[in-house]
């Protein structure tokens, strides 16, 4: 029987390193976008700006890359509006799942859903998910098995915390992806003041744990046996 395994998870670090460490169980990160800062650097008008622009493209440049460097464990990520600039190359060498599913352990599937716009500014609509949602769609009827649990890694929310019900910063389309592959978790970021929260929604007939986890990340601990996950930070 496949023993509970541990997955590593963040979002909206922007630069720095995230707070949670490995755990004995742990076999991969997930990164739900904003890896980057990335100010505007197309449109510099001060010193500051400008300083920030010579840096970009600096191969060895800062705390998170040295963090990604030294992980040591597979790292999965999707984009978010800050990560249009990849300049040091994290989404080249992370794995970037958008519009795909993967495998990352036996009975365990991976989905991603990400966007970004020209300028870290840029925020998406409903119609920028649409062929990301669909490709998701496609390949987990191509992939899971009854057998298999599935976890949704997006940057943007699919829900929002219960009392923000009607926030509009989650997006319909994820909630329609997430009813049609039937998750056993989302993780999602974005949000900044939804930072460590969880919470429980329905969907696909299913009840789906849903995590904001933040710079400061957790842990998400899975028993595939059991179909069941559960958060920690």
């Amino acid at each position: 029987m496949p023993m509970p395994i541990d997955l590593l998870i963040c979002s909206d670090t922007h630069e720095t390193a995230p707070g949670i460490g490995a755990t004995p169980q742990s076999v991969c990160w997930l990164h739900a976008g904003d890896f980057y800062l990335n100010r505007d650097v197309a449109t510099a008008d001060d010193q500051a700006d400008a300083d920030y622009a010579d840096t970009m493209g600096q191969l060895e440049g800062g705390e998170a890359y040295q963090w990604f460097k030294l992980a040591a464990m597979p790292t999965y990520t999707v984009r978010g509006n800050h990560d249009g600039d990849d300049a040091w190359g994290f989404f080249r060498m992370a794995n970037d799942v958008t519009g795909k599913v993967v495998r990352l352990a036996p009975r365990l599937l991976l989905a991603g859903v990400g966007w970004y716009g020209r300028h870290y500014t840029d925020l998406p609509s409903n119609g920028d998910f649409t062929q990301a949602c669909i490709a998701v769609g496609h390949a987990a009827r191509r992939l899971k098995t009854s057998e298999d649990c599935l976890i949704l890694l997006s940057h943007y929310p699919a829900y929002p915390p219960p009392v923000d019900r009607d926030a509009h910063d989650a997006f319909s389309p994820l909630r329609e992806l997430a009813a049609e592959i039937g998750p056993m978790a989302i993780v999602q970021g974005h949000v900044h003041h939804w930072a460590g929260s969880q919470y429980e929604v329905s969907a696909g007939g299913r009840q789906v744990l849903v995590i904001n986890p933040g710079p400061a990340g957790g842990i998400l601990s899975v028993d595939v046996a059991a179909k069941s996950a559960a958060f920690r930070i």
